[in-house]
C-alpha cells in the first residue's frame, strides 16, 4: 500500500494582468519570521502599476518612481532579498516581486536574518523577462489578490493498495468529501492567530506526525474537505497563541494554550461534522482518552488541565517563567492531603483499601499578557472509592467547576 498526503487551500497570492500569466509565491516566510504574523502579507485585492526597478541598487531605486507600485527586480547573487526588498519597500514600493536571474525558479534568499516591510513574491525567470518586456512598450497594471486566512482547507490522503497505477491523476470533488465545519473561537476578537493540525492514522498505527499550520484571524469559521475510508482514523489539535516556527530574533517567553480532540475516527462520504475548538467555558478536567480510574489500590490520573465546550483537552502546568501558567493540583482523603503538585497532575499513587471520601482540587491561573478573560479558574470533584471493583470513574456536579 503506497499513500500520498495533500493539503490545498485558497491561493494565497496571485496577480492578473492582460496577457500574461503570472503565477508569483510568496518568498519562504522561515527566511523573514518568526511567526506568521510578522510576515507580510496581502489581504484582499489590489491594483499595482508595476515598474522595472532592474537589480534593486539604490541609485537604480533612485531613479524610479515606487510610490504604491508594484516593484520587479531582478535576483542577484550575493545580495539578500531582503536587502532588495526593502530599498524598494522605503522608496515607497507597496509590493515586490523578485524574479530568478537564470532559467526557472530561483528560491534561494541570500539569508541575512532581516524581516521584510512589504509583501514580497518570487517570479521565474521566464515570468519576469515577460513581464519586462511588456513594461518596455506599455504601462502594465497587475491585479494582486491575496487570501491571508483560507475558509477552506482539502486534507487529502490517497491512497494505492496493491498494485499502483501507471498513471496516477485524482479528481476530488467536495461532494465526494467529509465535510468538516471548525468554528476555531478565542479570548479576544480581531486578527488572533492560532496553530492546527489533522493527524492520519492507518489501521497499524499507533503514532502520527504532522505540521502545524498558522490559522490567522481567528476567530472564525472554517471548513475542512477530509478523504473518507473507514480504514483511515482522523484526530486535530490546536493551540493558541501562535507558536514560532523558527527562532532568529529575542522573543517574549509566552504560556500556550494547546488542545487535543477527544476522538480519533473515520469518515464517510458526504458526511457533514460541525465541532468547536476553545469554545468556553474553558476548565480543568479528565482526559477522555485516559479516564480517572482506580484498580486495586492505585488511583490512576491524567487530569488536564484545558478542556473546552467541545471536550478538546490540554495539559497545563506551572511555567518556568513570569506572566506564565501557574497551576496547583491537590488529592485529598477527607481533609488530609495526599498529593500535591504544580506540574502534570499524571500518574498513579497508593489509595486505602476501605471505603473513604476523595475530593480533588485543580487551579489553574494564567497571568499570560494575552490573557485578558478567565484567567483563573478552579476545579473541585468529590468521590468516594474503595477496593473492591476493577476500577472506577470519577464524577462530578457542574456546579463543583468555578471560573473567574
Amino acid at each position: 500500500m503506497v499513500a500520498t498526503r495533500w493539503r490545498l487551500k485558497a491561493p494565497e497570492i496571485a496577480f492578473s494582468t492582460l496577457g500574461l500569466k503570472l503565477e508569483p509565491e510568496y518568498v519562504d516566510p522561515v527566511q523573514f519570521s518568526d511567526f506568521s504574523s510578522e510576515y507580510p502579507r496581502l489581504d484582499g485585492t489590489r491594483l499595482l502599476l508595476a515598474v522595472d526597478a532592474d537589480r534593486g541598487s539604490a541609485e537604480e531605486i533612485k531613479a524610479r518612481d515606487l510610490r504604491g507600485k508594484l516593484a520587479v527586480i531582478r535576483r542577484t547573487d550575493g545580495v539578500p532579498v531582503s536587502t532588495q526588498s526593502n530599498a524598494a519597500a522605503a522608496a515607497g514600493a507597496a509590493m515586490v516581486a523578485v524574479y530568478s536571474d537564470r532559467p526557472g525558479s530561483d528560491v534561494t534568499t541570500g539569508g541575512n536574518r532581516v524581516k521584510l516591510a512589504v509583501p514580497t513574491v518570487r517570479l521565474t525567470h521566464e515570468e519576469g523577462l515577460k513581464l519586462l518586456e511588456r513594461l518596455r512598450r506599455l504601462p502594465v497594471p497587475v491585479m494582486a489578490k491575496g487570501i491571508v486566512a483560507s475558509p477552506y482547507v482539502y486534507d487529502l490522503y490517497l491512497r494505492e493498495q496493491g498494485r499502483v497505477r501507471d498513471s496516477l491523476t485524482y479528481v476530488v470533488r467536495a461532494r465526494s468529501q467529509a465535510r468538516i465545519e471548525t468554528g476555531y473561537h478565542s479570548q479576544l476578537a480581531g486578527d488572533m492567530t492560532a496553530n492546527e493540525a489533522r493527524y492520519v492514522f492507518e489501521p497499524w498505527d499507533t503514532l502520527s506526525i504532522s505540521t502545524n499550520h498558522p490559522m490567522p484571524k481567528a476567530p472564525r469559521t472554517r471548513v475542512d474537505y477530509v478523504t473518507p475510508d473507514p480504514d483511515l482514523r482522523w484526530s486535530t489539535s490546536a493551540g493558541t497563541p501562535e507558536r514560532s516556527y523558527n527562532n532568529m530574533w529575542p522573543h517574549q517567553d509566552t504560556a500556550r494554550v494547546s488542545v487535543s480532540a477527544p476522538e480519533m475516527r473515520s469518515y464517510e462520504a458526504g458526511e457533514r461534522v460541525g465541532r468547536t475548538v476553545f469554545k468556553q467555558p474553558l476548565l480543568p478536567g479528565v482526559n477522555p482518552r485516559n479516564p480517572v480510574r482506580r484498580e486495586g489500590d492505585k488511583l490512576r490520573l491524567s487530569m488536564q488541565g484545558f478542556v473546552d465546550a467541545g471536550g478538546n483537552y490540554g495539559e497545563a502546568y506551572t511555567s518556568q517563567f513570569e506572566r506564565g501558567l501557574k497551576t496547583d493540583f491537590r488529592l485529598y482523603q477527607g481533609d488530609t492531603l495526599l498529593w500535591q503538585t504544580n506540574y502534570l497532575p499524571s500518574g498513579s499513587g497508593t489509595l486505602a483499601p476501605e471505603r473513604a471520601s476523595y475530593r480533588i482540587e485543580y487551579d489553574v491561573v494564567n497571568e499570560s499578557e494575552w490573557a485578558k478573560l478567565s484567567t483563573r479558574t478552579r476545579g473541585v470533584w468529590t468521590f468516594a472509592s474503595e477496593r473492591g471493583t476493577r476500577w472506577c470513574r470519577c464524577w462530578w456536579p457542574p456546579s463543583t467547576r468555578r471560573w473567574t
